[in-house]
């Protein structure tokens, strides 16, 4: 009987697995325009850093840039686009409370005011997608 029983909810068990697993691929897809690019710096690819799209007062997106590439996915429209990139330049103690020996990373902003903070940079998201390249240069003194 108890043999029986465990044969029963093995079976039971299985009826329930097989719709499932049909079913786990057949959610929403994200059906957005795809936005990739490369973003150099100073005639290189950025090694690392964010690139955001943000529309006045609406919708953010933002992703990772890797060896100077990226690719979002974003609603169509006009957008101001943003690139950021950090470098760490040293450690300091934490000292968060007496005793605490943390060390911590002091980072540096590598991308100059105008890509970032104060971006003038532009980019329409077209229904189809699109590629946004961006060659940013560091002004020399």
């Amino acid at each position: 009987m108890k043999t029986l029983i465990h044969t029963i909810a093995k079976c039971a068990m299985c009826l329930l697995l097989i719709p499932a697993a049909f079913f786990a691929g057949c959610g929403p897809h994200d059906t957005r325009p795809t936005v990739t690019g490369m973003i150099t710096f100073n005639g290189s690819p950025l090694d690392s850093g964010t690139i955001q799209f943000a529309q006045d007062n609406a919708a953010v997106y933002a992703t990772q840039i890797t060896m100077g590439k990226y690719e979002l996915k974003a609603d169509p429209g006009d957008y101001r686009v943003t690139i950021t990139s950090m470098k760490i330049t040293g450690t300091r103690d934490r000292n968060e409370f007496p005793g605490d020996t943390m060390q911590e990373s002091i980072e540096e902003q590598i991308i100059p005011p105008d890509y970032n903070v104060n971006s003038t940079l532009r980019f329409t998201v077209p229904a189809t997608g699109g590629t946004y390249d961006a060659d940013l240069i560091a002004k020399t003194k």
